[in-house]
């Protein structure tokens, strides 16, 4: 029987005639637009000779085959996607991806009819393959680092959590009225509560960076919370991403000596800082009457007020002093990475 009066209706797109007789399924027909759907230089004769069930693997077949029997059974349109293997004298071998839609055309004791449309979805499986993968060594490797991250709206104050974050402390997929409810639920402890309602007061008024250390849950194990904002067109802050990393046991010991060495310090001396060379920021932890920084301080302003208290120093020595780089590199190493300056 010739379908010719089906495949080559101009209303319908790439399609074929299939047959399923004695538990296998043949190929009967296509129309032109069929091959140019399969992206491969196959002639048409070429491809209805060859065995139909060949190009599919075993598992794509049962998928095919449970498709079509279930267009049969109800004989109502099915869909589904299989990949299958095509091979051209001049493209080679490739695998392409189909979406078929079936659709029953007749059936009688030896078998069916069925029409095939079909579109070739193999460039939006494979990005989608591609960003599978992207997103299951991005877990793996967030497991290792033990990093939380999640999304902030703004204007909703809704919040959307990475899969650990509902995984490990139970929370829902979209958590509204952030961050009461993570309050509630004790990941952020009650006495840094008021902290973390600050540091979202600043991500909501736009603050570009943020970055504090917080021990989270019950436990009060340290992380590191950082939160980077996004803007809009006109500057206006619409979201922010955040992220808790934990804090490793090596920086928990180098945090501790720090408080260890600014608590004996504060005994004796009136005035400490905390700079850090390589990010080019000062920290005031205490300061008289004597010593003032504005707020948020560099190295710089740090070495000139330094220098400008040293009058009785030579000019050559001053002028060496006010070297953030000499200054660094000579006068206050510790080690290759923790500069401590009293």
């Amino acid at each position: 029987m010739k379908y010719d009066d089906i495949l080559q209706n101009r209303f319908l797109g790439p399609g074929a005639v299939i047959e399923y007789k004695a538990d296998r399924i043949i190929l009967v027909d296509i129309n032109e637009k069929f091959l140019s759907e399969l992206w491969m230089n196959i002639a048409k004769s070429d491809y209805v000779r060859a065995a139909l069930d060949e190009s599919f693997d075993s598992e794509n077949l049962q998928i095919f085959t449970k498709t079509v029997k279930k267009c049969i059974e109800t004989g109502e349109e099915q869909e589904c996607e299989t990949w299958r293997s095509m091979v051209s004298n001049c493209c080679g071998e490739d695998k392409i991806c189909l979406r078929s839609r079936l659709v029953l055309i007749g059936k009688d004791d030896e078998g069916a009819v069925l029409f095939e449309a079909v579109r070739n979805i193999t460039n939006e499986r494979r990005t989608q393959d591609t960003l599978a993968d992207i997103e299951s060594r991005y877990k793996h490797a967030s497991e290792q680092i033990n990093i939380y991250n999640w999304e902030y709206n703004i204007e909703t104050r809704e919040m959307r959590p990475c899969y650990r974050c509902m995984r490990d402390l139970g929370l829902p997929a979209l958590v509204q009225n952030y961050p009461e409810p993570a309050i509630d639920m004790g990941i952020f402890p009650p006495d840094y509560a008021d902290m973390y309602r600050d540091m979202m007061h600043r991500v909501d008024m736009g603050e570009k960076e943020i970055e504090a250390d917080i021990p989270l849950t019950v436990g009060r194990i340290p992380f590191r919370v950082k939160y980077t904002t996004e803007y809009d067109k006109d500057g206006k802050p619409v979201k922010a991403f955040g992220s808790a990393t934990l804090i490793s046991e090596t920086e928990l010991g180098h945090i501790k000596l720090d408080n260890q060495i600014i608590a004996t310090l504060a005994e004796e001396y009136s005035c400490i800082y905390m700079a850090d060379f390589i990010n080019d920021q000062v920290k005031v932890i205490k300061q008289g009457s004597n010593y003032s920084l504005n707020d948020d301080p560099s190295c710089k302003d740090l070495l000139e007020m330094i220098v400008e208290k040293l009058k009785g120093v030579v000019n050559e020595n001053r002028e060496l002093l006010s070297g953030v780089d000499e200054v660094r590199t000579i006068t206050f190493k510790d080690c290759d990475r923790r500069e401590i300056v009293y």
